[in-house]
C-alpha cells in the first residue's frame, strides 16, 4: 500500500512539473469548455481559461503581464498547430497573493468530413415504375479545431511563470527544454 501510494505521488509530482513550470509565480490553469453541434458534422468549440496567479514570493509583483494563446489545428487532419487567438493583461500580486484572471470566449468552428443524402433522384426502372435512388454528396472537412493552450507570466522582460496544455508547446513556442541534472 505504502508503495502504490509513493507511485502515485512520484507521478503526480512529475506531472505537475511538466505543465507548470515557472518561478515565483505559480500558476493554475483550468480551461472551460462548451461544444454546440450545429448539425450536418458542424461543430462550434467555446474555450475560456481561467487562470490563478499565486505569489509564492515576499515582495510585491507590480505591472505582471499575463500572455495567454489557444491553438487549433486543421480539421483535415495533419497539419502544424497555428496560433488561433492570443491574449494579454496586466496584473498585479501582492506578497504571497492571489489573484484569478478569466480570458475570454475564443469560439472556433469545423465540420467533419461527412456524406450528405439527398433522395430528389427519381429513376424510371425496366418495368416503368420509378424508383427514389438517394444522392450521396461527399462534404470534406473544414475550419480549426481548437486543441491547446498555453500561458506565460513576465515581470518586466523575465519569464516567472508558464503553462502548456501540451508539454511539445513549449518547444514550438521557442522555449528549449529543461536541462536534465548530471547523472551520477
Amino acid at each position: 500500500m505504502k508503495m502504490l501510494a509513493l507511485l502515485a505521488s512520484l507521478i503526480l509530482a512529475t506531472t505537475l512539473h511538466l505543465h507548470a513550470e515557472g518561478g515565483a509565480v505559480r500558476l493554475n490553469v483550468v480551461q472551460n469548455v462548451k461544444t454546440k453541434g450545429g448539425g450536418r458534422g458542424t461543430t462550434t468549440q467555446i474555450r475560456q481559461l481561467v487562470i490563478t496567479l499565486n505569489n509564492t514570493s515576499n515582495a510585491a509583483m507590480d505591472s505582471l503581464k499575463v500572455k495567454y494563446w489557444f491553438f487549433t489545428r486543421d480539421a483535415k487532419g495533419g497539419g502544424n498547430l497555428s496560433v488561433h487567438k492570443s491574449g494579454e493583461a496586466t496584473v498585479s500580486l501582492a506578497p504571497v497573493g492571489k489573484q484569478v484572471l478569466i480570458s475570454e470566449n475564443i469560439t472556433s468552428t469545423y465540420t467533419v468530413a461527412h456524406n450528405e443524402i439527398s433522395n430528389n433522384n427519381q429513376v424510371r426502372g425496366a418495368n416503368g415504375q420509378q424508383y427514389n435512388v438517394p444522392n450521396v454528396t461527399r462534404v470534406e472537412a473544414s475550419g480549426q479545431r481548437i486543441v491547446a493552450h498555453a500561458v506565460r507570466v513576465f515581470d518586466g522582460e523575465k519569464l516567472v511563470g508558464e503553462y502548456y496544455s501540451e508539454y511539445s508547446l513549449r518547444q514550438k513556442m521557442g522555449v528549449p527544454p529543461p536541462e536534465k541534472p548530471p547523472e551520477k
